[in-house]
Order: C-alpha cells, then structure tokens, then sequence
C-alpha cells in the first residue's frame, strides 16, 4: 500500500500509543491520519515486528543505493583520467 519513503515517514512522525482494549489487553497503535474520514479509522495496530521489517526494507534498499553509487563514482573516475597519447 504505501512506499518504503512513505512507510518511514508514517513510523517517524505518526503519533504512537498504549491502547488497552476492554478485555485490558495492551497494545500499541499507531495514529495514521492518512488513512480515512472516521476517527476509528485512524488508529491501527503497530506491532514491533511491522518496525524490524520496515529497517530491514530501509536497509535493503540503502546497500542498492550505495552499490549504485559506488559503481557511478567508479564510472566518473575512469571518464575524468587522462587518456594516453
């Protein structure tokens, strides 16, 4: 449903907190105002595992991105030698 930039943004600056359900089960939830009209559609669960999953994505697409960079600067530096006469 969203992105990795936009599921990052959603876990950083989304208000978390403790909700305890009627059976005094707690849990925390999430404020996602992205998400509907009715306020009960603004809160959603947010398990810890959702938390390592989305680092690992963040992590997964950082090494893709350092790979690129590394290749494009490698690229830069063999264009910008001097070539032999």
């Amino acid at each position: 449903l969203y992105s990795t930039a936009e599921k990052r943004n959603r876990a950083v600056h989304d208000a978390w907190m403790p909700e305890i359900s009627p059976g005094r089960k707690v849990q925390l939830v999430q404020w996602d105002l992205g998400r509907g009209k009715d306020a009960s559609d603004f809160t959603r669960p947010a398990p810890i595992s959702d938390l390592i999953e989305l680092n690992r994505e963040i992590n997964k697409r950082m090494s893709a991105f350092m790979k690129i960079k590394e290749a494009l600067l490698s690229e830069l530096r063999a264009s910008q030698k001097i070539p032999p006469e």
